[in-house]
């Protein structure tokens, strides 16, 4: 019997936790994610279009169950070993690398152990606290940490009081969703925005989803409507065209993904007729446009059934039978990277064609698609530094949320890489800029780190909710603008807002501002905005450039 196999029923409730039962909770914990990453996602904070802390969870975690599909009888101990491998190597973001070091304890608690009981779990979810922890270099209690040490807490307890498995993580579960509701009181910037915090609401439900697999209830999709405390998701949340770029599994069949539109998409109705025809399904959208992922050994089934919803674009079809490789021959080839003097490489994460190409020509060798909605997992970037025909990597993360997960990389890789902690596009591209490949790793990390914060970096997007943040008030759909990640002003038409920003930098004469358009707009917008600015700030230069990049109207560069 394989480690998949092992689905409990409504009758299987032991006391104790073998290894396939494991198995089965981690499932359960997935599939209880799977439902909810869209509310979840609705948590950000700021109201911008970049919520994915659902979506960087269920990853983590779906790439933690590929890694036991090849266990055979397994203990709990081999389980919650490859478990963790798997989270490891698939975490992305912030919530996914902390959520990998989560289990990262829990495999070390249930070391050299056959099967689990009260007392194995409690030490299990005690490390599982400590990891945790310490992945963070600072713990900021109302947020994810602090739900994992009230499930560590809650585990002890019931374990001192001689509770068996089940009722351990009915306590656990039961705490974690009281933490989560404490954890608005707890931020002021969560009670601002009126919301809980998001890796917080995750790690309830994946406890959640692993107590009902513990009690032996049903843990079929349907079961998992898990209710997020007063939050309702935006209905003009989108789901990223380019999110499934980044989701790629190793199963025989034909990778299949595209996104359909019609009016009045019933989500989740699409999700159980993908589950019925295809494996590996991911569904995720609103009531009128759904990104749909999975695998089958007929792609024409699952297009077929597309296109009897609605209209479809971005259809991406991958063979992934070893059998088939003609159909693999014909894909356009990878262009050798270019090469560094001195045995080096340079890897920007980035999003955007135009941006993409300003990185190529400043010097990078490699690139890794991501950014907003789609942080890479550590292996992606593990990936690209094992590419990389070089001794010395540094490594340009380019986004807050993947700084993490671009560290675990380095640490894991046997070369020598150097992570600048940029957290914006303007800062890798400045970062870049004062990269010399021929002196020292030392000289350009501290000139790299240097130029990175001497930019100021602007963003403009539209509102996927109303909010007031850090005194800003917006509407849905307005335009909002932030300095270096804050809220600095909002309106309904966008060269005013842009205006109004660049004015609160610290202008200094004859500075420079450069605009990355996004795909939403045209060339003539951006001659527009760049127009206004030189209006009001005449001794301004401005430069202009196609980024390309989702959900930003602009990307602003001030230096």
């Amino acid at each position: 019997m394989t480690a998949t196999d092992s689905t409990p029923t409504t009758t299987d409730t032991p006391d104790r936790l073998d290894g396939p039962g494991l198995v089965a909770m981690f499932v359960a914990a997935s599939a209880a994610l799977q439902r909810n990453i869209e509310p979840i996602n609705a948590l950000n904070v700021f109201p911008v279009p970049d919520g994915d802390t659902g979506t960087n969870m269920y990853l983590t975690m779906q790439s933690g169950i590929d890694d036991l599909k090849a266990l055979t009888a397994p203990t709990v101990s081999e389980v919650a070993s490859a478990f963790y491998s798997g989270t490891f190597l698939g975490a992305r973001g912030n919530s996914g690398v902390i959520l990998s070091q989560f289990f990262k304890g829990f495999s070390e608690g249930l070391d050299g152990r056959d099967d689990c009981g009260d007392d194995d779990l409690a030490r299990a979810c005690d490390l599982a606290r400590v990891h945790a922890y310490k992945s963070v270099a600072n713990p900021v209690e109302g947020t994810m940490l602090t739900v994992i040490a009230s499930v560590a807490d809650a585990t002890r307890e019931a374990a001192a009081e001689g509770n068996a498995v089940p009722t351990v993580l009915r306590i656990a579960s039961d705490r974690a969703a009281e933490t989560v509701a404490k954890t608005t009181e707890m931020l002021p910037v969560l009670q601002e925005a009126g919301v809980v915090d998001a890796g917080g609401q995750g790690l309830a439900v994946i406890i959640e989803g692993m107590r009902r697999s513990a009690a032996g209830e049903d843990i079929t999709e349907a079961a998992f409507d898990i209710q997020v405390p007063d939050v309702a998701p935006s209905a003009s949340a989108r789901v990223s065209d380019d999110f499934f770029e980044a989701h790629a599994e190793d199963e025989y069949g034909y990778c299949t993904q595209f996104v359909v539109e019609a009016e009045g998409l019933d989500v989740d109705d699409l999700r159980v007729v993908m589950n019925d025809i295809a494996g590996s399904t991911v569904v995720i959208g609103d009531g009128s446009r759904a990104m749909v992922h999975g695998h089958a050994e007929d792609p024409g089934s699952l297009i077929s059934m597309g296109i009897s919803i609605g209209a479809l674009s971005k259809v991406k079809i991958e063979n992934m039978d070893a059998q088939h490789t003609e159909f693999a021959s014909d894909r356009s080839q990878v262009q050798p990277e270019p090469e560094l003097p001195g045995g080096v490489a340079v890897i920007a994460v980035a999003w955007g064609e135009g941006i993409e190409e300003v990185f190529r020509d400043t010097g990078a060798t490699h690139l890794v698609t991501g950014g907003n909605t789609m942080n890479p997992s550590v292996r992606d970037l593990m990936d690209a530094i094992d590419r990389a025909a070089a001794d010395t990597a540094y490594l340009l993360p380019n986004n807050k949320n993947i700084v993490p997960a671009a560290r675990q990389a380095a640490e894991q890789s046997s070369k020598s890489v150097h992570v600048i902690e940029t957290v914006s596009i303007p800062q890798g591209i400045a970062a870049l800029f004062d990269f010399n490949p021929e002196v020292e790793a030392d000289e350009n990390v501290g000139s790299m780190e240097d130029a990175r914060q001497e930019v100021t970096t602007g963003e403009i997007t539209r509102a996927a909710r109303d909010a007031t943040i850090e005194g800003v008030e917006v509407r849905e759909g307005q335009f909002l603008a932030l300095l270096d990640g804050k809220p600095r002003g909002s309106g309904d038409d966008l060269n005013p807002v842009l205006v109004d920003l660049v004015g609160q930098a610290d202008l200094q004469p004859g500075g420079l501002v450069t605009l990355y358009w996004g795909d939403m707009l045209s060339s003539d917008d951006a001659a527009s905005a760049s127009h206004a600015l030189q209006q009001v700030y005449d001794d301004l230069e401005v430069d202009v450039h196609h980024g390309g990049q989702p959900h930003y109207e602009f990307i602003i560069s001030i230096e």
